[in-house]
C-alpha cells in the first residue's frame, strides 16, 4: 500500500502487479506483462520484469542471488527482501537500453521462543511474597506467568497469565504471591510462551517466617525490661546491738533470671 492508500497485489498466476485505486476502487495492471523472464527494459511498468533477492543484496547488480519473480516468495526469517522492476525501450539511436526502478525493501526478522530470567523473592511475609523477572518476546506475541509451590518438582500454583509483549525489548515483569503459609519453603519460576515455544527460568526458593517469632538485637531494651525483687531471708544483730535483715535480690529480664546478694 502506498501513501495515497492504493493497494498493490502480486498476481502470481497472471504474473503481474495489480493496483486497486483507493479513490475509485478500480483494479488495473501496474507492472508486469503476464510472462516470466527478462523483457520490458526501459519501457512502461506494464512491460517490466521484476527481479528480487532474499539476502539483502542489490537486485539490479545481477549474480546468482538475483531471481526473476515468477511464483510466490517463501520467506524464512530472518530475511531481507529487495526487489526492482526492469524495463527496456529503443532510444533515438535505435539502440535498446534498460533501466531499473527504485529498489523496494522489506525486512522479516526471525521469531523465536521467549528469553526469560528470574530474580530472588523480596518482601517475604508470613503469607505473601513479591517475585519478578525479565521476558524478551523475540519478535513473537508473548505471554508469561509465575509458577510456584512447596515442591520444586510440582509447581502447582500459578499467577494470572499476562500477555502483550512483542519485539526484542527486555521487559521487567513483577507479580505478588498471596495466600502463603507461614514457616513454609516455597519454590518458584517464571514461564513465558509464544507461538514458537515455551521457556521456563531456573527455579528459586524462599521461606516464609514463623507466626509470632521475632528476634531482637537491642541490648538496651533488654536491660530496660528487667524487674528487681527483694526477698528477706534472715535477721541478725551485730556486736553493737544493731538489728539487720539479709535479703535475696532477684533480677528478671529477657535474658532470663539470676540471683544477686
Amino acid at each position: 500500500m502506498d501513501s495515497a492508500g492504493n493497494l498493490y497485489i502480486a498476481d502470481v498466476v497472471g504474473m503481474v502487479i495489480r493496483k486497486v485505486t483507493a479513490s475509485t476502487g478500480v483494479i488495473s495492471i501496474d507492472a508486469g506483462t503476464g510472462d516470466a523472464g527478462y523483457s520490458g527494459d526501459k519501457g512502461p511498468a506494464t512491460s517490466a520484469t521484476i527481479y528480487y533477492t532474499t539476502d539483502g543484496s542489490d537486485p539490479t547488480a545481477g549474480g546468482a542471488t538475483v531471481k526473476s519473480y515468477t511464483i510466490p516468495i517463501t520467506v524464512t526469517p530472518p530475511e531481507t527482501e529487495k526487489a526492482a522492476a526492469q524495463t527496456s525501450v529503443t532510444d533515438y539511436t535505435g539502440s535498446t537500453v534498460s533501466q531499473f526502478s527504485a529498489i523496494a525493501t522489506a525486512a522479516y526478522p526471525v521469531g523465536s521462543a521467549p528469553t526469560v530470567t528470574v530474580n530472588a523473592a523480596t518482601s517475604v511475609t508470613t503469607t505473601t511474597a513479591n517475585v519478578s523477572g525479565t521476558v524478551t518476546a523475540n519478535n513473537e506475541a508473548t505471554q508469561y506467568r509465575f509458577a510456584y509451590g512447596t515442591s520444586s518438582s510440582a509447581l502447582t500454583k500459578t499467577t494470572t497469565k499476562t500477555g502483550g509483549l512483542t519485539g526484542t525489548n527486555v521487559n521487567t515483569v513483577p507479580a505478588a504471591l498471596t495466600g502463603l503459609t507461614a514457616g513454609t519453603k516455597y519454590y518458584f519460576q517464571l514461564v513465558a510462551m509464544n507461538s514458537v515455544g515455551t521457556t521456563s527460568s531456573q527455579i528459586l526458593n524462599f521461606t516464609t517466617p514463623q507466626v509470632g517469632f521475632t528476634r531482637s538485637r537491642n541490648t538496651t531494651a533488654r536491660h530496660r525490661c528487667r524487674a528487681i525483687f527483694f526477698v528477706p531471708v534472715s535477721c541478725f544483730s551485730d556486736p553493737h546491738g544493731h538489728q539487720h535483715v539479709a535479703v535475696l535480690v532477684l533480677r528478671v529480664g529477657i535474658l532470663g533470671a539470676h540471683l544477686a546478694g
